[in-house]
């Protein structure tokens, strides 16, 4: 996990095996193209809970390995938009194949997930981030949360179907631990960001009344200096307000 190219040449790798195997397994063309599909989602899922999961990792098991993580975070990202783009092509052949139509509820959820991972895969850059700005965080959050939404929607629905019951259950239930972990880490930052404001409220309220204990004893060392040139005796702040309010 030290080279830089690793999570690219593990996803290469991965997506490139999913293909032989579906091409091995399969009875026919078509049914070829169909494991390949498979497969290549089966292999793609958890490189993206990978990069899905660096940062919140990092935050609540902070070492080497998670530290790793995060500094490659954008390595595991492309490393699955490239074995997600050979999934795309593999049920794209298995379509064209059994000439069937994308339904619209697919094309608008997965064709959008492919879209926004697309935008992802082109805007990881340092370029891009000085560009956008906030807009870049807010892209990407974006993104990444949408493809949760896809795989776990899939998954919850095939496991609703029985289809391919003996790895939807496992998968269902880390995109669930993933979202869990995530959210984790949001409320403890969240309670963080209340518990350092908390000082700097009171110091806000505190301040004004502070100052103005400041003032009066200036106030009063003042009425007390000129009471001292004057010949007079001493008198508090307190009475040399009162005597300049006296009617004369």
């Amino acid at each position: 996990m030290q080279s830089r190219l690793f999570p690219l040449w593990l996803g290469a790798f991965i997506a490139a095996a999913a293909c032989v195997m579906g091409a091995m397994l399969g009875a026919d063309q078509v049914e070829q193209w169909q494991l390949a599909a498979r497969f290549t989602a089966r292999v793609g899922f958890p490189v993206f809970i990978t990069a899905y999961l660096a940062s919140s990792l990092l935050a609540l098991w902070p070492n080497d390995a998670t530290r790793a993580l995060v500094r490659y975070r954008r390595q595991w990202g492309l490393a699955f938009f490239l074995t997600h783009s050979v999934h795309l092509v593999a049920l794209t052949g298995f379509n064209m194949l059994r000439d069937e139509t994308p339904t619209l509820q697919t094309l608008l959820g997965g064709g959008g997930a492919y879209a926004i991972m697309y935008v992802m895969a082109l805007t990881s850059n340092n370029a891009s981030v000085k560009a956008l700005g906030i807009w870049w965080k807010r892209l990407h959050k974006l993104g990444i949360h949408w493809l949760w939404f896809i795989f776990a929607f899939s998954y919850a629905g095939r496991l609703a179907k029985l289809d391919d019951a003996g790895i939807a259950p496992w998968f269902l239930a880390i995109a669930l631990a993933a979202l869990g972990l995530r959210v984790t880490v949001w409320m403890r930052k969240r309670q963080q960001r209340q518990a350092n404001a908390y000082p700097r409220l009171r110091a806000c309220l505190y301040v004004p009344r502070m100052r103005s204990e400041r003032e009066w004893n200036c106030s009063s060392s003042s009425a007390r200096a000129t009471a001292g040139s004057s010949g007079r005796p001493s008198m508090s702040a307190k009475n040399v307000v009162a005597e300049k309010l006296a009617p004369r």
